[in-house]
């Protein structure tokens, strides 16, 4: 089943998840996974645009996890996973709206799983690192990006695939992370875990 929702709008998030509820009778699992970005110098964005940016990224968040929670405290079993980003811990130029906003889905995941933890609900969040996607590849076309610099920086020098976030997600949602709630957790192939290594490395001005 499909249906076309626009996540940032609360009556379509309830319709979503009324019409989730009539059609499956529960729920137990929910991916927060969307996002969308602007890249420009901080004087020059809009108070539109930072909106845009926030409702996308965070309130989407929000709506899509109350109207879930509603089931999930009902039923004290469920998984929720948000899709964060390595930009949310590492400053990065030209993106204040979205790098914070990504900030603000880690804190967003961490309050959440101490609310619900005693409710059976866990709630983590997978933050990717650069994966190859089309996205990025326009990117490297446009000379956005530069691919080998970002290989030379990671420590498994190479990016990452999709197939390695969607692994990472499944497994936070699985038994096998029954255990594991509150945490990010970074499939980036090392990135961040060497000195002078910062998104902002990959982001000329």
């Amino acid at each position: 089943m499909s249906i076309r929702t626009d996540v940032s709008s609360a009556a379509d998030v309830e319709r979503l998840f009324s019409e989730i509820h009539r059609v499956y009778g529960r729920l137990d699992v929910l991916i927060n996974n969307v996002g969308t970005t602007i890249r420009k110098p901080t004087v020059h964005f809009t108070e539109d645009e930072w909106d845009f940016i926030y409702d996308t990224n965070v309130k989407s968040m929000f709506l899509c996890a109350r109207a879930a929670g509603k089931w999930m405290l009902k039923q004290r079993a469920g998984s929720v996973v948000n899709i964060s980003s390595i930009l949310g811990t590492g400053g990065v130029s030209r993106r204040l709206p979205y790098a914070s906003s990504k900030a603000a889905v880690d804190s967003f995941t961490r309050t959440l799983a101490c609310e619900w933890a005693l409710d059976g609900i866990r709630v983590n969040a997978v933050a990717p690192g650069y994966i190859r996607t089309d996205g990025l590849n326009q990117a490297f076309v446009a000379g956005i990006l530069k691919e080998d610099d970002m290989v030379r920086r990671t420590p498994q020098a190479r990016l990452g695939t999709p197939e390695n976030i969607a692994d990472a997600v499944l497994f936070l949602c699985s038994s096998k992370a029954d255990y594991i709630t509150g945490t990010v957790l970074y499939v980036d192939g090392g990135i961040f875990r060497v000195p002078g290594s910062g998104a902002s490395a990959f982001f000329p001005s």
